[in-house]
């Protein structure tokens, strides 16, 4: 016996042996399977929501990876920093006219108060960063004041004018725009007061209080961005609003109303109630599932919300193809009244649709546990939840859902109705002299006249299969999939902070002045060099080749990269050195000194104030590291900070032999992401495949297997065509649609592909079919999909539109390969069987009760989802 049957026959058994368990005992696997969910709330003790979204999108053991980790143990953080950019709106609007309102919002920035948990006040004076450490240097405040006349302070003029021309003696005449950059401290225990202070900063110069405290000057518009300002605003939309869930369970509940049972319009005969409980069921999921990833260390992020809408899709279409295996068999068999019966009859149900849904099941968990093969960790955390949610839907499904229908086929059995099963319908006879009151029979159920689409259907399945339309399908889809093909060249990948970021966020706003008037943002870049001993002159020679190779990194289109002079401070504030101490270890401050000025005046200098945000690490009284700051101007993403990263780093690995050095700035994780994501798309879908096509191959006939395979690569290769074709990018979140993909195109094309297996008769014929079977719950499955994530449209954010038009892309293409190609590809088979001369596509239902069986088992009643 082949393995897919034997396994077939195994599920058959199993899941017939549990439906007489749960269909008989309703009440208790219901509460035995409510109390085991609830179980996993324990895990709301670990809960962790992850909104940092640099550690959430940098790729593990990348290069930005782990010069993080390696900062960080040096230095902590990157020094915070705030911003305010203004222009001039009209065309050859001078700002440098209004520079007293720079001045103002500069004040007002400086004017910020935070209170400390102790009561105590401090401005941006206490914690900034200062350039000659200690209390008594200026602040580090990068400022378009500093370069109005001969730029003695050495701020590069283009870091804080756009467009500026000057006149012969060096004075600034003219400036689109200017920009203001403070810089604030960064030593762990100011953490929170840098914080408030950026989110003070962000409240503070909003327009509307802006314009409260002063005049806004004509053909003038601002923007303001803090350190924070990424996180804050993407956690923002981190977790879609509860009303969006709601309209999607109020669509589902809508759907199910009007699509679940064979006659849902019959007042008794209806399957309202089990379809709504399996709405219910979601919930129930969705705490299984959360709760189980918060037991096991898996914080929730972002994209994590997702799965809410995903599983509300899989759970309904679940109980789909449960309640139509049962109405299947009532309707041969009639409405039973005996309690055993009734079991048997739902235990038999389940034994046909356990296996579809199983199979379905198995593909998607599967599809998703292999994105935690992923480097990217809020992927792993989405793929790990999502595979346990639909683990918990197939387990809450063929229990509780069992239990479900188990008692409506009672309910149906004394007469009850349907919407207020507390009320008997209005025609009764009593079947029994002793308890006359408790039972009745089933009024005559409603007829159901269907006879015009069942024509519809035949007409569709015959046309399509005529060897004409057959040739025009192939040539369509080979045209379509070759030019898909081409299209891969052109898919964009990477991190795009638009698409993160809630519509009208003032983040969009300071961005797009930036980009207009400077290229793109700013980003300063540390390169940081271990154990070297500076004493050393041929050390020296090499730090200043260092420092001259990272100036002259130019590689984003105008840019213009600029390094600072080595700003070397001492961190030696509240340490204890041992013995051989280069400095006191109270002592600092070196500002604006080449490496040879600070080589030969290390042992000398001192203060006795404290140094902050250090340049220097001591250990033990020598110099651990230190770090070199350079920048870079008019980066327009981070996309671009990819391209960045990759001239750094051969920078940095070109002088690796000679210095212990890296570079890390914090935008690096993102510019990493960017590099990878195409790898890491590519990995992750051959995974999802080998692995999907290997479950085929236990469950299903080889010959599906390798064509449901063939219809899974085309309708990727289509969807990354699409995303390509609408300028899409492909970042972390696009990343886990895709290997969503993967599971959810099976189901549009295995369901068909099995039916056609088991059906006899000519090749033509058994498409015939299995098309006429499959279409009406294969479209229902799509639909349900859609209805399932429609609400995500809503969303403030692109990266969640992005995901509710790639399912529906999914769903499209899913239709037309199953629905269109797979019955035109199948009936080319040469796998023809004896002719059944006359054979009508509605034959295929008429089978033996065995045979019936066999093809309920393996999805062709199913509902699918995606």
């Amino acid at each position: 016996m082949p393995c897919h049957e034997y396994v077939e026959r195994w599920l058959e058994d199993a899941m017939y042996r549990l439906g007489k368990v749960c269909g008989g005992n309703p009440l208790t696997t219901i509460a035995i399977g409510v109390s085991v969910v609830l179980v996993f709330l324990s895990g709301i003790h670990n809960f962790e929501y992850n909104g940092d979204v640099r550690l959430n999108w940098t790729p593990e053991g990348s290069y930005a990876h782990n010069a993080q980790k390696r900062y960080a143990g040096l230095f902590g953080e990157q020094n915070a920093q705030c911003n305010i950019v203004v222009e001039r709106t009209d065309d050859g609007g001078n700002v440098l006219d209004d520079l007293s309102f720079v001045a103002q919002l500069e004040s007002i920035a400086r004017a910020i108060t935070v209170v400390d948990g102790s009561g105590g006040q401090h401005t941006f004076d206490d914690l900034c960063q200062r350039a000659f450490g200690g209390n008594n240097g200026p602040c580090v405040v990068l400022s378009p004041f500093s370069v109005l006349s001969n730029n003695a302070s050495g701020t590069p003029t283009s870091l804080v004018l756009a467009n500026a021309r000057r006149a012969a003696n060096g004075t600034a005449t003219f400036a689109s725009a200017t920009l203001t950059t403070f810089l604030l401290r960064s030593e762990s225990n100011l953490t929170s007061l840098v914080d408030d202070f950026q989110a003070a900063f962000i409240d503070r110069l909003s327009q509307d209080n802006v314009a409260a405290s002063t005049v806004i000057p004509n053909d003038v518009d601002f923007g303001r961005l803090s350190f924070r300002s990424f996180d804050d605003e993407i956690q923002k939309v981190g977790i879609p609003d509860f009303i969006l869930l709601l309209v999607a369970v109020v669509a589902m509940v809508t759907l199910v109303s009007l699509t679940v049972g064979k006659r849902q319009f019959d007042p008794v005969a209806s399957r309202l109630l089990p379809g709504v409980a399996g709405v219910g069921l979601v919930p129930l999921a969705l705490v299984f599932a959360g709760g189980l990833s918060l037991l096991v260390g898996k914080p929730l992020n972002m994209i994590s919300a997702v799965t809410a809408f995903l599983l509300l899709a899989v759970g309904i279409d679940d109980v789909f193809v449960l309640i139509k295996a049962f109405d299947e068999l009532q309707q041969q068999e009639g409405v039973m009244h005996e309690n055993t019966a009734i079991v048997d009859q739902v235990a038999r149900a389940l034994s046909s649709a356990g296996g579809s849904i199983t199979v379905t099941s198995v593909t998607d968990f599967v599809a998703f546990m292999t994105g935690l093969s992923s480097t990217i960790p809020q992927l792993q955390d989405f793929c790990f939840v999502t595979a346990m949610g639909v683990f918990a839907v197939w387990a809450l499904v063929i229990t509780l859902g069992t239990a479900f229908v188990a008692l409506d086929a009672k309910r149906q059995s004394l007469g009850r109705l349907a919407l207020t099963p507390w009320k008997f319908a209005e025609r009764r006879r009593l079947t029994s002299a002793d308890d006359s009151d408790a039972l009745a029979s089933v009024p005559t159920p409603m007829p159901v006249d269907d006879s015009r689409a069942k024509g519809m259907l035949q007409a569709y399945t015959r046309t399509l299969l005529t060897p004409l339309v057959k040739a025009v399908v192939i040539v369509v889809f080979v045209a379509l999939l070759s030019t898909s093909l081409f299209a891969l060249t052109r898919v964009i990948t990477g991190f795009v902070v638009d698409d993160h970021i809630p519509d009208g966020s003032y983040i969009a706003g300071f961005l797009e002045i930036l980009r207009r008037q400077f290229g793109g943002f700013t980003l300063i870049v540390d390169d940081v060099v271990e154990n070297a001993d500076l004493r050393d002159a041929t050390v020296r020679q090499h730090a200043i080749d260092l420092q001259t190779s990272l100036a002259n990194i130019s590689n984003v289109p105008e840019s213009e990269p600029v390094s600072f002079l080595p700003a070397f401070e001492v961190w030696a504030a509240n340490q204890t050195c041992g013995g051989g101490c280069l400095l006191d270890c109270r002592k600092v401050a070196l500002a604006s000194l080449t490496l040879q000025e600070f080589a030969s005046c290390v042992q000398e200098f001192t203060s006795q104030q404290p140094v902050f945000n250090p340049t220097l690490v001591f250990r033990n009284g020598i110099l651990a590291a230190f770090r070199i700051e350079f920048v870079v101007a008019g980066l327009p993403d981070f996309a671009d900070v990819g391209t960045l990263l990759e001239r750094v780093k051969d920078v940095t690995v070109s002088f690796s032999d000679r210095l212990d050095n890296f570079a890390y700035s914090f935008t690096f994780g993102f510019g990493n992401l960017s590099l990878v994501t195409g790898d890491q798309l590519r990995s992750s879908l051959i995974i999802a495949a080998v692995a999907v096509f290997c479950i085929l191959l236990l469950f299903s006939h080889p010959v599906v297997a390798v064509v449901v395979c063939g219809m899974v690569a085309s309708i990727l290769v289509m969807l990354v065509a699409m995303l390509a074709a609408f300028k899409i990018a492909i970042g972390p979140g696009v990343l886990g649609i895709f290997i969503m993909s993967v599971g959810f195109s099976v189901d549009y094309s295995v369901h068909v592909g099995h039916a056609y297996m088991v059906e006899s008769g000519t090749a033509v014929q058994r498409a015939e079919k299995a098309l006429y079977l499959m279409a009406k719950p294969v479209l229902l499955g799509g639909l349900s999909t859609v209805v399932g994530v429609v609400a995500l449209v809503f969303t403030p954010a692109e990266t969640y539109r992005v995901f509710f038009y790639t399912a529906v892309a999914v769903v499209i293409l899913g239709l037309l390969h199953g629905l269109v190609l797979l019955p035109v590809v199948l009936s080319c088979l040469p796998l023809d069987g004896e002719d059944e001369a006359g054979a009508q596509p509605e034959q295929g239902m008429q089978l033996a009760p065995r045979a019936n069986a066999k093809l309920d088992a393996s999805v062709n009643i199913v509902a699918v989802y995606v």
